[in-house]
């Protein structure tokens, strides 16, 4: 009878030292990431919907179409207008023509007083632009990314603003060739038809304009601030805007 008793203390004690000591099962919603700098972030793991869309109001950048010099140059200011709608409203559909010329005119004369420049800005300076003229900062700059990341921006309800080679859209409504330099939202995508959904202004036929998955991605690439200035390399960058 003694030794039972002692037997059966010692599995308790046992017992009770495995679930003190038990390793805890990791959260298969949560992953714990180190960075460089040695801190730990929780991080959730992102469902990404099969297919998303943004409404976002649009604007092309000539909304009259008379396409002047400033017009011509003027995707980067469009492209910024309408997403500032987007921030601040809830507006759908087309932006009033009068309404969306006074203010891309309004932005092209803000940069050239401030910056001495609104031809072509580049994504850092486009997102400089933002900040200073709507004293707004839900706007970020990322480089190097993959479609999987626009795609995962989109899917929280961001906005993608990206500057491209609009040579290499293949757009039909452009101008041919189209424009060496260029800026336009993405608002949406379809992963079964490998499709983002965008707002162009290159074009009046811009709202809701669809490019491929390769030919949009393959067409994304910085510039250089300026009039025509040489572009010596290649390097994707995205504006991520976020409400």
């Amino acid at each position: 009878m003694k030794k039972t008793f002692i037997i059966l203390t010692l599995l308790f004690f046992l017992l009770a030292l495995f679930f003190i000591f038990k390793p805890k099962k990791l959260d298969k919603e949560a992953v714990i990431q180190f960075h460089e700098s040695g801190q730990k972030e929780e991080t959730k793991s992102i469902i990404i919907p099969e297919k998303y869309l943004i409404e976002v109001p649009f604007t092309s950048q000539s909304p009259f179409a008379t396409w002047d010099e400033d017009e011509n140059a003027a995707c980067e200011e469009a492209s910024l207008v309408m997403a500032w709608h987007w921030l601040k409203t809830d507006i759908t559909g087309k932006i009033n023509p009068t309404q969306a010329e006074e203010e891309i005119r309004k932005l092209i004369a803000f940069e050239n007083e401030k910056y001495g420049n609104s031809f072509d800005t580049g994504a850092k300076d486009t997102v400089q632009t933002f900040k200073d003229y709507y004293k707004n900062t839900n706007i970020l700059l990322r480089y190097d990314f993959t479609v999987n990341d626009i795609v995962e921006e989109i899917s929280k309800g961001n906005i993608v603003i990206v500057p491209a080679d609009g040579t290499a859209l293949h757009n039909p409504n452009f101008k041919q060739p189209g424009p060496e330099t260029h800026m336009l939202i993405i608002k949406g995508y379809d992963q079964s038809k490998k499709e983002f959904i965008t707002n162009d202004p290159g074009t009046r036929k811009g709202q809701d304009y669809v490019y491929t998955y390769d030919i949009l991605f393959s067409a994304i690439r910085d510039y250089p601030t300026g009039n025509h200035e040489v572009i010596t390399g290649v390097r994707k960058a995205m504006l991520v805007v976020s409400k």
